[in-house]
Parts: C-alpha cells; structure tokens; sequence
C-alpha cells in the first residue's frame, strides 16, 4: 500500500480513536471492522487523490460518515468535558459578577437621594466648625468664580 494513502486511512480511524472514549467492545469492533475493509480499498490505489476519489464512491464512505456520526452522539470527546467545564464555571462566574456588579449600581442608584441629603445635613452642621465652614465657603467662592468666567 502507498504510505500517503495508509497514513491518510490511519488519519480517519485515529479521528475516531483518539478523540472519542468508546467503552463500548461491539461499536470498537465495528470500527476496527470498518477500517480493515477501508484499509482493503487502499490496498488497491497509487496516490491518496485515487484512493478519496475510490472511497467516496464507494459505499464505505456512508458506513463511515455514519459511523463516526453514531460515535460523536454518544460518547464523550476526550479531554473536551474538563474545557466544557471550565468554560461554564467562568461564564456563571461571568454572571455573577455582573449581576454583583448591577446590585450595586442599583443600591449606589437608589439611595443618591438620602446620600443628598445627608450631605447637605452634615455640611449645613459643619458650618458651625470654624475650619471646616471657612473650606466650605472658599470652595464655593471657587466654583461661583468658575462659572462667571466661563461665561
């Protein structure tokens, strides 16, 4: 057999073997069966061009579409389920931190007005301190100064 036409065969079966955990003996077998009778085609071919044109053509092909369609249905692809995992572990990560994040906002939102208004109740108390009152004056000296020169 040409050695681009098995690797290419090898290639097919160890896109089954290799990526897939089939527990199941009788689905192996079926593979095993499936690509003793591919390996027979090849056999027969002088370049990998040949031997695709041959094996589409011939019923193989279906047997293994189906074949392969069967096993990535029902068995787990190997080394996917931890990286499935993971990705959901940090897309509800993802979520809560958003949902945290509007919680917040929604309490930062809700309670301006009382934050207003407690501003305005400690800063007409601080007036009555000597320091702080002469601050607060110099401050809206500054931005009444501020607005008039804008203008």
């Amino acid at each position: 057999m040409n050695n681009m036409v098995e690797e290419t065969i090898n290639a097919k079966k160890n896109s089954i073997l290799d990526n897939f955990q089939i527990d199941d003996i009788n689905t192996r077998n079926k593979v095993e069966e499936l690509f003793s009778r591919i390996q027979e085609l090849g056999k027969n071919c002088n370049d990998v061009g040949e031997f695709e044109t041959k094996f589409f053509q011939s019923e193989l092909s279906k047997e293994y579409t189906d074949l392969f369609g069967y096993i990535a249905s029902n068995y787990k692809l190997i080394g996917v389920t931890e990286a499935v995992d993971q990705t959901l572990d940090d897309t509800k990560q993802a979520l809560k931190n958003t949902v945290d994040d509007e919680i917040k906002r929604g309490i930062k939102d809700s309670t301006l007005p009382l934050r207003r208004k407690l501003r305005e109740e400690i800063e007409k108390d601080a007036r009555g301190i000597p320091i702080i009152g002469d601050l607060m004056q110099a401050k809206n000296s500054f931005d009444l100064f501020k607005k008039f020169k804008k203008k």
